[in-house]
């Protein structure tokens, strides 16, 4: 809803989940035939390269470069601030409360603070600089 307060588009964080999924899936079917094939062991009549037995490796290295990918694009599209304005640092922060710092223009200030007040925000401050 904040997105949608402020105009702003749809994360993009999505794309490098899917692109590291599909990543991690072909990692595993490399890394997988590569190896049978280096290494060829016959078992009774059965084919060296083998689907079934390698769906496992693929699933694993999926989820697991898929979540990496997903931590990444979250931390390259955050936006994280490192000149944030130190008159918004509360003390309480570091105790046992949070805080969120929403910037907008000054025609969107309301829709914020109704939105944050719906979800039971304790204490609003509005900064107008």
């Amino acid at each position: 809803e904040i997105e949608d307060a402020m105009g702003e588009p749809e994360s993009i964080v999505r794309f490098f989940t899917i692109f590291g999924a599909m990543l991690g899936a072909a990692c595993g079917v490399g890394f997988t035939v590569l190896t049978s094939s280096d290494w060829p062991i016959q078992v009774s009549a059965k084919p060296v390269v083998s689907i079934p037995p390698f769906i496992v490796i693929m699933f694993e290295l999926t989820i697991l470069i898929g979540s990496l990918s997903t931590l990444l694009g979250l931390l390259i599209n955050s936006r994280l601030r490192r000149n944030a304005p130190r008159s918004m640092y509360d003390p309480r922060f570091t105790d046992d409360k949070f805080g969120v710092m929403v910037t907008c223009g000054k025609d969107n200030v309301k829709k914020v603070e109704e939105i944050l007040n719906s979800q039971g925000a304790e204490e609003i401050k509005f900064d107008g600089v």
